[in-house]
This record gives C-alpha cells, sequence and structure tokens, in this order.
C-alpha cells in the first residue's frame, strides 16, 4: 500500500491498482475498530508486535523465501531472509505471551487474596460438606478454584480494556477522516461524533458477549488460530 498524495490512497491488489479516498479507509478503519476491537484481541496484538517488530522485515524476508521455494535463487544456509521472518515471528510471540503472562499474573494473585479472605467462612461450611478425608485438601482445592475463576475474570477484564482502548483508537481515526469534510469540520461535532461511537462500539460489543458477526468469519478463525496457537507456545 502507497499513498499517493494527501486525499487519496492508492491500494495495488493482484496486481491492480485500487484508488480509494483516505478520508474513506479512515473512517472504514475507525468503524471496525470501534465495533469490533474487543473481538480480535490477539488478532490486533499481532499486528501490533509486527509493526513494532518491523512489517518492512516481514515482507521482504517472505519475498525471498518466495524466491528460494521458487527456485529463483539458491537457498544460502544462514541467509538474512530466514532471519528476518524468525526474528519478527519471535517478536510477536514475546509481545502475545506477555498479553496472556498479565492475565495469568493478575489472576492468580487475585484468586490468592480472595482465597485468603473465603478460608475462615469457607472451610468449616465445606469440612461439614465434605467427608473427613479430604478435609486436608480443602485449602489447596479452594485456592486452585479462586485462581481459575481469578485467571477467568482477569481474562474478561483484559478483552474489555482492549475493547475500550480499540474503541478509543478507532474514533480518533473516524475523527481524523470526517475532518475532511466541511460539514463535520466544528470541534464540538466531531466530538460529539467520536463519544457516540465509543459509546456504541463499546455496548454492541458487550451485548453480542464479544462474537462477531457471520460476515466476520475470516477474521474469527485467524482469532481462534493465534489463540490456540498461543497457549502451545
Amino acid at each position: 500500500m502507497r499513498c499517493s498524495n494527501e486525499e487519496q490512497m492508492v491500494v495495488t491488489i493482484g496486481g491492480h491498482q485500487l484508488i480509494a479516498p483516505r478520508s474513506a479507509m479512515e473512517i472504514i478503519a475507525g468503524l471496525a475498530l470501534s465495533f469490533y476491537g474487543g473481538c480480535f484481541m490477539t488478532t490486533i496484538a499481532a499486528v501490533e508486535a509486527i509493526n513494532a517488530a518491523g512489517l518492512d522485515n516481514v515482507i521482504v524476508g517472505m519475498k525471498d523465501l518466495l524466491c528460494i521455494a521458487s527456485s529463483e535463487q539458491p537457498f544460502v544456509e544462514g541467509g538474512e531472509a530466514p532471519k528476518r521472518v524468525y526474528t519478527v515471528f519471535l517478536a510477536g510471540v514475546a509481545t502475545l505471551r506477555s498479553h496472556l503472562a498479565r492475565a495469568i499474573v493478575f489472576g492468580c494473585n487475585l484468586g490468592e487474596v480472595t482465597a485468603q479472605r473465603l478460608q475462615p467462612r469457607a472451610r468449616p461450611l465445606l469440612e461439614r460438606m465434605l467427608p473427613k478425608e479430604y478435609h486436608q485438601r480443602i485449602p489447596e482445592g479452594l485456592r486452585a478454584l479462586c485462581k481459575l475463576l481469578g485467571m477467568a475474570l482477569a481474562w474478561c477484564f483484559q478483552r474489555h480494556m482492549c475493547a475500550v482502548q480499540s474503541a478509543l483508537t478507532g474514533s480518533r481515526l473516524l475523527e481524523k477522516g470526517l475532518s475532511r469534510y466541511a460539514a463535520l469540520r466544528s470541534p464540538e461535532q466531531l466530538r460529539l461524533v467520536r463519544l457516540s461511537v465509543i459509546g456504541c462500539g463499546l455496548a454492541y460489543q458487550i451485548r453480542r458477549g464479544f462474537h462477531p458477526p457471520g460476515l466476520l468469519l475470516g477474521l474469527s478463525v485467524v482469532e481462534a488460530t493465534l489463540s490456540q496457537a498461543l497457549t502451545a507456545l
């Protein structure tokens, strides 16, 4: 993708050039982030990780690997192409795992504190309900249960925070795109539109339980694949 001037963007797809107004692209991207950012939390984190590590390195490295695969050039052991792709891959995995690690640590700490508060009240009740041979396992089981619930709450909290951050980013893009139109150059009008989009986007995502519509099945598959790969690494 490259920009020809300030008012339009030239997108090259399959050798064909499509010219789109810059404001329209910003409006579409802003609405997508505002209404579906929390649904694709892992995908957005992966894109941010790749951009931080260097998108140009990925493109150049993949082109070199494709040339090697098509025998246009010989494979050189220790060449730059595999190093570029692998470096960005490691950076992306590290960023994604840091997101997951923060949620796990926060959930474990929350569960530990909750278990300490529940022990004096929950243990006598559980001792009356369970046989004596299980009494020694009650503190350990209660801590494990509280940690699992804490991690689930932490993951839910992180998804909501991702939705808020995406809505804020999307609203800024939307405001930037709308500001190019003469009818919506007033700061008060743009601020009202921005706040309305943030509120509507968050309400829409929470009401749907962060489940994207069927039209975005492709992105849903990518999100599920990244989530499973992240937990398996």
